[in-house]
């Protein structure tokens, strides 16, 4: 399929597609592709979209050929205290400004598509922020203005 239908396709509430083992890439790929350095946290959900659109296509297969577990106390989507939360959405944000940056930039996206996907990350964006303690949304309203 192109890189645009497969967007479309794992772009649905609670689906999981932005996390490097899920995907092989090939290496030519990520010449297309500027990296951000800058982020402890969410670098996948900034980069993942970008490099599966850069594609010409995408192949889907069912095998599943990889078991990973999620469990380290010390990973920092664990920490639990309000200084991480704070970290891990200004991270989130950070990732979610990349990536519709860096879309818009591909030679291969129409401007419907650049609607379709600024409209995902933006429902995306929209759960973080709901996801966050009370106490902490009034730091990130400024997201939706």
């Amino acid at each position: 399929m192109s890189s645009i239908e497969a967007m479309k396709m794992w772009s649905v509430p609670n689906k999981k597609y932005a996390v490097y083992w899920l995907f092989a890439f090939k290496v030519t790929i990520f010449s297309k592709v500027l990296f951000v350095t800058s982020l402890r946290c969410y670098e996948d959900v900034a980069l993942i979209p970008v490099l599966v659109s850069a594609a010409e296509k995408v192949v889907v297969i069912d095998y599943v050929g990889y078991n990973y577990t999620c469990n380290n106390e010390s990973s920092l989507t664990n920490i639990r205290s309000l200084e991480a939360e704070i970290s891990r959405a200004n991270d989130f944000y950070s990732a979610f400004l990349y990536a519709i940056e860096n879309f818009t930039k591909l030679d291969n996206v129409t401007s419907l598509d650049i609607a379709f996907f600024v409209a995902d990350f933006t429902r995306r964006l929209r759960g973080k922020y709901d996801s966050l303690p009370e106490e902490l949304k009034p730091l990130f309203d400024h997201w939706f203005k």
